[in-house]
């Protein structure tokens, strides 16, 4: 079985209303955004939680947040993180990454 997932990603700095060193308030505004996008997904069938991180962006330096989900179909599943967020806080998402293994891992 073919094994995917997606990552959203935030750029701390384009969070509205945090300032980009705060990053207490920037792992809240993480969980609850992956709670919104965990909640659309589970309710669709389509995605499992897989975990969350905050670190740095290896291109530029800034710091970011992000979360990922097991997904069934990419496309189906990054259109409901869309939709999710849509008109939200939330809705500055950076980028939106797929993974793609012939393992799956959460056995």
């Amino acid at each position: 079985m073919r094994y995917k997932s997606i990552e959203i990603y935030y750029d701390v700095s384009a969070i509205p209303g945090i300032d980009k060193d705060d990053l207490g308030a920037a792992l809240n505004f993480r969980n609850a955004a992956m709670e919104r996008v965990e909640r659309a997904l589970e309710e669709a069938g389509e995605g499992k939680w897989t975990g969350a991180e905050i670190g740095g962006n290896f291109e530029t330096g800034e710091a970011e947040v992000n979360f990922g989900f097991q997904v069934q179909d990419f496309d189906r599943a990054e259109a409901i993180v869309r939709w999710a967020v849509a008109d939200t806080p939330y809705d500055c998402i950076r980028e939106i990454t797929r993974h793609e293994d012939d393992e799956d891992f959460t056995r």
